[in-house]
């Protein structure tokens, strides 16, 4: 199809009445917004909002890595862990060992040990702490060390009630 044609073609489609037709309600429909005829204006509003929809919906951004965790199994240090299979890491799931971590003075664990240093290598910007699957073990011993501190020296921790037994 030469150019030409293709011209000759679009002006006789515009020629025939059913496109005059829509042209001149289109013409109409400028004229209502003109008028601020409330039926063009409200038309007008649900047509962007359908516009903006279709744009958002289009455009969202498929590039955020959205974590596919699952149940640690074997891979990580403990059951309360989760493994990210897409990063092939560990997401601390430890209670204790997180708010050690995030600094909460009710909690204590021992500070130098290696899986503490692993942890705090490894926090992204959300506040979660990762860590390869190789370092499991020493990510396990930290937790193990992890332990709530009671109001007063004479009370002792319950770890099966996960609570402190009042001395006095």
């Amino acid at each position: 199809m030469q150019l030409g044609s293709f011209g000759a073609a679009i002006s006789d489609g515009l020629s025939r009445p059913e496109a005059r037709k829509g042209i001149q309600t289109v013409e109409e429909f400028v004229r209502g917004l003109r008028r601020g005829s409330i039926g063009s204006v409200l038309c007008l509003a649900g047509l962007l909002v359908m516009a903006l929809a279709t744009i958002q919906v289009a455009f969202r951004d498929d590039r955020v890595v959205v974590a596919k965790l699952i149940p640690a199994g074997s891979m990580c240090a403990t059951q309360d862990d989760m493994y990210d299979d897409r990063k092939a890491l560990c997401q601390m799931g430890n209670t204790y060992a997180y708010a050690y971590l995030m600094r909460h003075d009710w909690i204590m664990c021992a500070p130098n040990m290696p899986g503490a240093k692993v942890l705090r290598g490894m926090q992204d910007k959300y506040g979660n702490f990762w860590y390869k699957s190789a370092s499991r073990a020493d990510v396990r011993q930290f937790y193990n060390t992890c332990v709530p501190t009671c109001a007063d020296d004479r009370d002792t921790y319950h770890s099966s009630r996960r609570l402190c037994l009042v001395g006095n």
